[in-house]
C-alpha cells in the first residue's frame, strides 16, 4: 500500500467570506445568549424554577466559557420577576444578652427602624432631662427629702426630750452620739459618776442605756426609711419618666402598628427605659452614647429596597466568616468586647431570598467553608458562629445569635474533574447540587454558527470597546478558533481566550493607525502569544540543529523509528521529533 504524505491545507479548513455577509462586526447584532451552550442553558432553567431543597447548581466546564457572565445574566433577569426578601437585623435580648434576637421586617424597614430608633433615643436623652429638672419634680424631690429630714428630727427630738427628764443629755461626737448623766445642767465626768452612791450610779446608768438602746434603733431605721425615701423617688422619677417616654414610643407604635414584633421590641425597651432613667441623666455623654443606650439601638444586618426583585451575590472570597458572618470586637480597658450591634452579615444573609454564586475551588479550599456552607443548606438555617467554635476548639464567652431561616439557590462554578470528584467522594454533594449545567467548549463549524460566531466577536466588540473587525479579520478568527479546537468541523468558544486575543489585536490596529482590526493584526496578535511563550520549543530546535539532539530523517535502520512527541507548556503546545528504539532480547 502507498503512503500518501497529508498536507496541512487538510488539517484544518479556510473560512470561506462568501458566509460572511457583512463588511465589519459593526453592522452585525450582539448577542443575548450564549451560543454553543443549550443543554446547560436547559439545566439552569430547570434548576432555578425548582423551589424545594437540594436543588442547587453545578455549572462545570473549563475557565473562560463565561459561565460566570451567562449565570450573571440569567439570575438577574430571573431575580427581578421574583419578590423582595424581608428585612433582617438583629436586637437586644433583654432577657438573656448573650442570645441577640433576630427581627425579620418587610423589605426596606430595617434602616427606617433604625433610624427611627436612635431619633427616639436623642429625644429622650433631651427631654427626661428636661422634666427631671422641672420646678414640679424638684418641689416633690424636695417634700421627700424634707419629710425624711423631718422624720429624724422628730424622732431624735423625742429621744433627747426623754433623756432630760431622766437628767441626762445626748452629745454629739466625731466617733457618734454620747449619752452622759447632767448635773446642774453640766454634763458629769467620769471621775463625778464614781463618786456617786451605787444605787444611784445603778439607776442612772440604766436611764443611759435606756436612751442609748432607743437611740440605736432609731439610728438603725435609718438605712430603711433612707431606702423607703429612694424607692418612693425612684417611683417618682418613673412616673415623670412616663409622661416622656410613652408619648414618644406610642407615636412609634402607631407608625409600626401592623409590626408585632416591633410593638413588643417597644413596649420592652419602654419599661427597661423607666426602669434606668437615671441613665438618660447623667452628665457624662460619651458614657450615655457607649454603654448606657446600645441595648435600644436596631442593628440592620441585611435591607433590601421594596420591590427591587432577589438579590444575586457573587462572594470573590468564600471564607467561613465572609459566608456564614461574624460578630467583631472591639478594645475596650485593655479587654475585647463584643455586642449585638457588631454582629455583620455574610454572603448567605446578603443572599438569602434570592442567588449565591460561589467558585467552587476557593470554597473547597478555604478552612471549613464548605462544611459550614453544606451545614447550612442543610439545616436551611444561618448560623453564626466563629471558626473556632465551628471546629469544636474551646472558645471565650460570645455571642450566639439567634439563627435566621435560609432560603437560597447556589450556584458553584467549577472544572469538571472537580464536580466528578465532589459527587464520587462527598455523600452529601448529590443531594445539595441536584442540577448539573455542562458548559460546552466547541461548537460545529456550520454556516449558520459562522454567523453567530461573528456575532459573539462583535459582542466583545462592543463590550470591551474594541475596534471593528472586517470580514477579513473575522475569517482568520474562524480559522485560528478550529486551529485551538484540533477538529477542522468544530469552532473552539473560550470567551476568555478570543476576548485576549481581540484586545491584543485591537492593540496593534492601533499602532497601525488602522480604523478596523484587520487579519494582519489578528495574525500579529497570534504571532505575538506565541513569541511570548516558545522559548522551549526554539532552544529544542536549536538543539537539533546542533547536533545535540540526534534524529535521522533519511534512511532506515533497524529497531529505529521516528516519533512526535507533543509538549504542554502553560497554555501553550508544540511538537517536537524524537528517535524510538527497540531492543529485542
Amino acid at each position: 500500500m502507498k503512503i500518501k504524505p497529508l498536507p496541512s491545507k487538510l488539517l484544518c479548513t479556510k473560512c470561506n467570506l462568501k458566509l460572511l455577509n457583512f463588511s465589519t462586526t459593526n453592522e452585525l447584532a450582539v448577542l443575548s445568549e450564549p451560543i454553543g451552550q443549550d443543554r446547560a442553558m436547559s439545566a439552569i432553567e430547570l434548576g432555578i424554577h425548582i423551589r424545594q431543597s437540594g436543588y442547587n447548581l453545578y455549572l462545570l466546564g473549563p475557565k473562560g466559557t463565561g459561565k460566570y457572565n451567562l449565570i450573571n445574566s440569567v439570575l438577574k433577569l430571573e431575580a427581578v420577576n421574583q419578590p423582595t426578601p424581608n428585612d433582617w437585623c438583629y436586637i437586644h435580648n433583654f432577657s438573656d444578652p448573650q442570645k441577640p434576637l433576630a427581627l425579620e421586617l418587610p423589605p426596606g424597614m430595617g434602616p427606617e427602624l433604625q433610624k427611627d430608633m436612635n431619633s427616639l433615643i436623642e429625644d429622650l436623652r433631651t427631654e427626661i432631662p428636661a422634666i427631671l429638672d422641672s420646678v414640679e419634680f424638684r418641689s416633690q424631690i424636695q417634700k421627700l427629702e424634707d419629710g425624711i429630714k423631718n422624720r429624724e428630727e422628730d424622732e431624735f427630738k423625742k429621744i433627747e426630750d426623754k433623756a432630760q427628764q431622766n437628767g441626762l443629755a445626748i452629745v454629739t461626737t466625731p466617733k457618734g452620739f454620747l449619752v452622759t448623766p447632767l448635773r446642774d445642767g453640766k454634763p458629769m465626768t467620769n471621775k463625778e459618776m464614781e463618786q456617786l452612791p451605787d444605787a444611784e450610779r445603778t439607776q442612772k446608768q440604766q436611764k443611759i442605756n435606756a436612751i442609748r438602746d432607743q437611740l440605736t434603733q432609731m439610728l438603725e431605721q435609718l438605712p430603711r426609711w433612707h431606702k423607703e425615701k429612694h424607692d418612693k423617688q425612684k417611683v417618682l422619677q418613673k412616673e415623670f419618666t412616663s409622661i416622656v417616654v410613652n408619648r414618644l414610643v406610642e407615636q412609634m407604635q402607631q407608625k409600626y402598628q401592623q409590626q408585632n414584633r416591633i410593638i413588643q421590641f417597644l413596649n420592652i425597651v419602654s419599661d427597661d427605659i423607666m426602669e434606668n432613667s437615671q441613665a438618660f441623666y447623667s452628665n457624662d455623654r460619651k458614657i450615655q452614647t457607649e454603654l448606657s443606650f446600645i441595648k435600644y439601638k436596631v442593628n440592620v444586618l441585611v435591607s433590601h429596597a421594596p420591590n427591587s426583585g432577589a438579590p444575586v451575590i457573587y462572594e470573590d472570597h468564600p471564607s467561613h466568616v465572609n459566608l456564614i458572618g461574624r460578630s467583631e470586637y472591639m478594645a475596650e480597658l485593655g479587654a475585647f468586647t463584643t455586642n449585638f450591634t457588631l454582629i455583620r452579615a455574610g454572603a448567605l444573609h446578603q443572599a438569602n431570598g434570592g442567588f449565591l454564586i460561589l467558585d467552587a475551588q476557593q470554597v473547597l479550599t478555604q478552612p471549613y467553608a464548605w462544611e459550614s456552607l453544606k451545614r447550612m443548606l442543610y439545616g436551611e438555617k444561618i448560623t453564626i458562629e466563629s471558626l473556632g467554635q465551628a471546629m469544636g476548639f474551646p472558645s471565650t464567652v460570645s455571642l450566639e445569635p439567634e439563627p435566621i431561616p435560609l432560603r437560597v439557590k447556589v450556584i458553584l462554578l467549577g472544572e469538571r474533574s472537580l464536580y466528578y470528584l465532589l459527587s464520587e467522594n462527598d455523600v452529601y454533594f448529590p443531594d445539595l447540587f441536584k442540577i448539573a449545567a455542562d458548559f460546552s467548549n466547541h461548537i460545529a463549524r456550520t454556516p449558520e454558527n459562522l454567523i453567530l460566531f461573528a456575532r459573539l466577536l462583535a459582542t466583545v466588540v462592543e463590550k470591551q470597546q474594541l475596534l471593528p473587525l472586517n470580514r477579513h479579520a473575522v475569517a482568520k478568527m474562524i480559522d485560528h478558533s478550529c486551529r485551538l479546537s484540533g477538529d477542522s468541523r468544530r469552532l473552539l468558544i473560550f470567551l476568555r481566550t478570543l476576548q485576549d486575543l481581540l484586545c491584543e489585536a485591537n492593540y496593534w490596529a492601533d499602532q497601525e493607525g488602522h480604523v478596523v482590526i484587520k487579519a494582519t493584526d489578528i495574525q500579529k496578535a497570534i504571532d505575538q502569544q506565541i513569541l511570548r511563550s516558545n522559548r522551549l520549543q526554539i532552544r529544542i530546535q536549536e538543539d537539533y540543529r546542533r547536533g545535540l539532539l540526534l534524529v535521522d530523517t533519511k534512511g532506515k535502520k533497524i529497531g529505529h523509528v521516528n516519533g512526535l512527541s507533543v509538549l504542554q507548556i502553560g497554555n501553550y503546545a508544540f511538537g517536537s521529533p524524537s528517535r524510538i528504539t527497540a531492543a529485542v532480547r
